[in-house]
């Protein structure tokens, strides 16, 4: 399985590998801003050949994900839910997973129905929003593909949503944002976290206070004082019972914070730093970098509950996808230099996966 990964994750890199031209990245500036598409301003040929290559990526990330090792987390525990029609510990989750369990004959024809519907969102969104294909191909197959379209396959779906989602907040159509929102609870509850993205700046953010919201998040996190410690004192059963549902006894955890975090606030404070630069080159920066640091601050903040900052935050952090992607954008002449900082991001969550894998093999 771990050869098979990193098999299609080479072959991803080198069919895709065209894209990463500055040529194509910065070929949309000749377009107007409210007709953003990441190779809108691409020869239509050398764009269906693209869009060919993509085509193939996505057969083999499906057939991957659906041959994944039954040792993997959550493998057999989906099974269970299978069998049971949906059901887990006498309490029945989302609908659309008791659907999809009625509707599948096979237990692998449920799995290759979401494996479908989360790769094919993440698709659909990296199509319509990134502003680097290349780099958001490598980051989701690197950082998110393991974890959520081979194990969190529900919330997968929820957040291959989100990406699609992005460009609703940036025009501020609540009459397609609101809908997404609510399929994407219908896949997976977390998704109700959406719901606020929708009141993020869309076009200028205030830079002061989204580089110091980052700082203190940060120092937060590092002395280790966090909410997630503190809340639990709260003298209110609901939320203790939230708690308890979320993690069993284990109201906190420790919480530490790595390199990864650390890399992560200061990439995205000079993002904020140089935000007018990189929105003139794409629309979506603003939106896709508040929801980044949304992600940010739940780790951060939340540490000390067992589940919830690493729920939410993997569950917002899918946009890094797209955020990262936006770093080079910051200068066209330093381009391939700057293209090294999500390069780096990527290999290191990669480490993630590897493990998930190599766990299990």
């Amino acid at each position: 399985m771990v050869q098979l990964y990193y098999i299609v994750l080479a072959l991803i890199l080198i069919l895709t590998l065209p894209m990463a031209s500055d040529k194509i990245v910065f070929a949309h500036e000749t377009l107007e801003r409210d007709r953003y598409v990441p190779l809108g301003g691409v020869n239509k040929y050398i764009r269906v050949g693209m869009y060919v290559a993509l085509g193939v990526i996505f057969v083999m990330l499906v057939m991957v994900c659906v041959s994944r090792s039954e040792l993997l987390p959550d493998y057999y525990m989906y099974k269970n839910m299978y069998y049971g029609h949906g059901y887990t510990h006498n309490k029945q989750i989302e609908l659309s997973f008791t659907l999809l369990c009625q509707a599948s004959p096979t237990f692998m024809a449920l799995l290759t129905a979401y494996a479908l519907m989360s790769i094919g969102t993440h698709y659909w969104g990296i199509l319509r929003n990134s502003p680097n294909l290349w780099l958001s191909m490598f980051l989701y197959v690197g950082m998110y593909f393991v974890l959520h379209d081979m194990i969190q396959m529900r919330a997968s779906v929820s957040a291959g949503i989100l990406l699609i989602a992005v460009r609703y907040i940036q025009n501020r159509r609540w009459y397609i944002y609101f809908p997404l929102v609510a399929l994407a609870l219908f896949f997976h509850s977390s998704a109700l976290v959406f719901v606020p993205l929708f009141f993020l700046p869309r076009k200028r953010m205030y830079r002061p206070f989204w580089m110091i919201l980052l700082g203190v998040c940060l120092i937060i996190g590092l002395t280790g004082v966090q909410l997630g410690k503190l809340v639990r004192f709260l003298p209110l059963d609901i939320v203790n019972n939230y708690l308890l549902s979320y993690g069993g006894e284990r109201f906190v955890t420790d919480s530490t914070v790595g390199p990864m975090r650390i890399g992560m606030c200061v990439v995205l404070m000079i993002m904020v730093y140089y935000m007018p630069q990189i929105q003139r080159r794409y629309p979506l920066a603003t939106v896709c970098v508040g929801i980044s640091i949304c992600s940010q601050a739940c780790f951060l903040l939340l540490g000390g509950m067992p589940v919830m900052p690493t729920r939410l935050g993997e569950l917002l952090g899918t946009a890094d996808i797209l955020t990262l992607a936006a770093f080079p954008l910051i200068s066209r002449k330093y381009y391939y230099a700057l293209l090294a900082v999500p390069i780096v991001f990527g290999i290191y969550n990669a480490m993630t996966g590897y493990a998930l894998l190599t766990m299990v093999s």
